[in-house]
């Protein structure tokens, strides 16, 4: 790696006067003497660096040595997102298709049931991830961020060990490279996650991908053969037939023809598929399409006949499937990510000058162009922008104006009370309204103080006094609010209070009243505020401080089964006889697996499993002072469900549900601020003694020694005057230089890009379909990403 940086710095492109002179004497050439642009003269001075006659405006305005080649910034979202995870997310997929075993159907099933997170940033997957079907920038980066547990135990032995430590490399390359706030230690993490990430790819390609006899995927066959078809349609038509009339090709035939997506409007019915394939392939038979939902196979002569047809199943291609394919890590796309570093350092961090708000905006105009009449679409298209942020701007006074405002719980215009639902446990049920107002930025949590959902506590425990998540439910309750009363900061255990203790509390009314959502403020780790919802429906999880006993993780995890407050009465001499609102959170605790051998030295993700119900402190309360921030736990899907944890049905499970998942992964790389919480160093957050430190030197095998001394100065080019440098290049002539045969690159074409439709940003498409939306006090959240086109970077 040092001898990598070295070269980048030492051979470094440098708008020096020596390559404006070539520049001027390759145009000289062309326009005055009337060279070719590809004559041995111009390619003899701009072949060594493949320069382009082309002067820089630069160049010519700024005449105090400004270096443009300096202010060429990296594209993160093109070159990363959508260049190397894309490559090798498409290659992991080949090598599934290869291997068998129904992988391929695993993977797209683990995907859907991969939990969101937060608003948006983890949002629910495709349930065909493996078609690769109509996926942006921000889908790709999903991807990666939850593909640890997802890839998990779909291959063997040490397949599997390469496969994720490479998946834990990427993903954690893509949190440092997009982090928002550098420090001299995070900059050295990133120079030698790099190094880490060059090592793991050649080794990735050597060993493991080596095992499989990978090919193009049924929709990589499918663009080759489209492509091929297209090929062949526009060959057939330039070179007119010797036995028949040559006809004439000017007009639209011929432009329809090449211009055709090979969807049928382009291409005859007897054009041969006979076309430059033996470049592509090293096979001499073109192998057919396969077959898809949306795309017909070619009839043959064999498919017409009276035998029954046969299907090929998904996870077991034949030979014929598709060419063979193998990773390709000669790209520019990867050869960028080692300049990263040296910009940050120069320029600042990679949000300053990220291509994903333009990109983004491309889906406003796609939402303007279609409600116009396509008649002036631009003008069209500048009103309803014009007017939607009028919209806008009532909408968000409107809400402004009722946060102020007080919500009663009762309503003067109905003549007849509503009907609810009989609430089955502490979740309120997804129809009900609770509206939560915005929340201030000084606050640590927000609930909403509304008594809309009440609930008797004796009633409730005698409903479910068989359940064992309510075992002990009223002790374990007088205990908490009598250690809040007390001491606030209690840390006691449950044999702190004896009954007579305990008999000194008194519920008011003997009720306790439901909410649905609680608000949770944090500090992020680049000292800006961060907000996540909580709810007991579908975002339950959250990560607290760990005892200080406890030194194997810094962090304890729960499931949130209810929020609630109650009003309590403490009977004791010189306490206030008046109520006190007490809010708090039931949750289900889960426990740390020791066994798991996780964090950054391992490259694997930490492994936790819900606490047995026979223990004590399976099921509890906690202050909601005591959240952190949600968490994102993904199930552990190679060890499948279990009902060891919890026996039955209960009302810690959602309805119908009789098992658990029996183990959950902790995704670290939800975003950068909880990854900043396991790697530390976060400027926006406590110091915590972290059992795992971030970053260990690779464990893999140093880089070869090449026999070239690092320190050494760098070669200088061959010392050359101007004057033998333009005799050297008018002794070349107007010959036509040897290019250099480009045939290699078309077998790469299409590494990076399946087809035109992956970038497409859909909004509203099949992937949310299960989502009925979200709570009351979770909307407005994405106003900024829905109404703007703007997302978190």
């Amino acid at each position: 790696m040092k001898l990598d940086n070295r070269r980048r710095q030492t051979h470094a492109r440098v708008d020096s006067l020596a390559r404006q002179f070539k520049i001027r004497l390759a145009r000289e050439f062309i326009y005055q003497r009337g060279f070719g642009v590809k004559s041995a003269a111009v390619e003899r001075l701009l072949e060594a660096d493949s320069s382009v006659p082309t002067e820089n405006a630069f160049s010519i305005l700024l005449k105090f040595a400004f270096n443009f080649f300096a202010m060429l910034a990296p594209d993160f979202m093109h070159e990363f997102e959508l260049g190397v995870w894309k490559a090798i997310l498409i290659h992991l997929i080949r090598i599934l298709f290869a291997y068998g075993n129904n992988t391929p159907s695993a993977l797209n099933r683990r995907y859907r049931q991969v939990p969101t997170f937060g608003r948006s940033t983890i949002r629910r997957f495709s349930d065909n991830v493996i078609g690769l079907k109509k996926l942006a920038a921000r889908n790709y980066e999903d991807l990666l961020q939850c593909a640890i547990p997802v890839f998990d135990d779909l291959l063997e032995g040490e397949d599997n060990d390469a496969v994720i430590s490479l998946l834990f490399t990427l993903a954690e390359w893509h949190a440092l490279g997009k982090l928002c706030l550098h420090t001299e230690t995070t900059l050295q993490w990133l120079d030698q996650c790099t190094t880490d990430l060059g090592q793991r790819l050649r080794k990735f390609e050597s060993e493991t991908c080596s095992h499989y006899d990978t090919r193009e995927l049924p929709k990589e066959a499918q663009a080759r053969v489209r492509h091929q078809t297209r090929n062949a349609a526009t060959a057939q038509q330039e070179v007119p037939s010797t036995s028949t009339p040559a006809t004439s090709t000017r007009g639209r035939g011929r432009g329809r023809a090449s211009r055709g997506r090979g969807r049928g409007r382009g291409a005859s019915a007897n054009t041969s598929l006979d076309s430059p394939a033996d470049e592509i392939s090293n096979t001499t038979t073109l192998p057919s399409p396969v077959p898809s939902a949306s795309a017909q196979p070619i009839p043959t002569a064999a498919s017409t006949s009276a035998q029954p047809a046969t299907l090929t199943p998904i996870n077991q291609p034949s030979s014929s499937a598709g060419n063979k394919k193998k990773l390709n890590l000669h790209l520019i796309k990867l050869h960028a990510l080692g300049d990263y570093v040296s910009f940050i350092r120069r320029f600042g961090t990679s949000d300053s000058y990220s291509t994903q708000p333009g990109e983004l905006e491309h889906r406003m105009v796609k939402r303007f162009y279609a409600r116009t009449n396509k008649n002036q679409a631009v003008v069209q298209m500048t009103r309803l922008e014009r007017r939607n942020q009028a919209l806008l701007r009532q909408t968000r006074a409107l809400a402004k104006q009722q946060a102020t405002s007080t919500h009663t719980s009762t309503n003067s215009t109905s003549t007849t009370p509503k009907r609810r639902p009989k609430p089955r446990g502490l979740t309120v049920t997804f129809q009900e309204s609770e509206p939560l107002p915005a929340t201030p930025p000084e606050y640590h949590h927000h609930i909403s103080s509304s008594r809309n959902f009440p609930m008797h506590l004796q009633k409730f425990i005698l409903d479910h006094k068989d359940d064992p998540a309510v075992t002990g439910f009223y002790s374990k309750l007088q205990d908490h609010i009598l250690g809040r009363l007390l001491h606030p900061d209690w840390s006691g255990g449950p044999d702190e209070f004896s009954t007579t203790d305990r008999a000194q509390v008194i519920f008011f009314n003997n009720r306790f009243y439901r909410h649905k959502v609680m608000r949770v403020n944090y500090t992020g780790y680049d000292v800006r505020r961060g907000q996540d919802s909580i709810n007991s429906r579908n975002h339950a999880d959250i990560m607290t401080l760990a005892a200080e006993e406890d030194l194997d993780h810094p962090f304890r995890y729960a499931q949130v089964i209810g929020i609630f407050h109650v009003d309590v009465i403490l009977n004791a001499p010189g306490q206030s006889q008046t109520p006190v609102s007490k809010e708090v959170l039931w949750v289900r605790w889960f426990k740390y697996d020791k066994s798991y051998r996780a964090g950054f030295q391992q490259r694997r993700l930490h492994c936790i499993h819900f606490t047995p119900s026979e223990e004590p402190d399976a099921f509890g309360f906690l202050d909601p002072d005591e959240v952190i921030r949600g968490a994102h736990l993904i199930p552990a899907f190679q060890h499948g469900a279990t009902a060891e944890w919890l026996t039955g049905s209960s009302i810690a499970r959602e309805d119908g549900e009789e098992d658990d998942w029996k183990y959950f992964f902790v995704n670290i790389f939800v975003d950068r601020d909880m990854y900043m919480r396991y790697a530390g160093g976060g400027v926006g957050h406590y110091r915590l003694p972290l059992s795992d430190p971030h970053i260990p030197v690779s464990e893999l095998n140093p880089e070869p020694d090449t026999g070239e001394d690092p320190s050494a100065p760098a070669p200088a080019p061959e010392a050359m005057s101007p004057e033998q440098l333009r005799q050297q290049a008018e002794e070349a002539g107007d010959k036509i230089a040897d290019t250099q045969d480009h045939s290699d690159d078309e077998e790469h074409a299409d590494e990076l890009t399946l087809d035109d439709e992956d970038e497409v940003d859909v909004v509203g498409s099949s992937a949310d379909e299960e989502d009925v939306g979200a709570e009351d006090g979770e909307d407005g959240a994405g106003d900024m990403e829905d109404e703007q086109g703007y997302a978190d970077l």
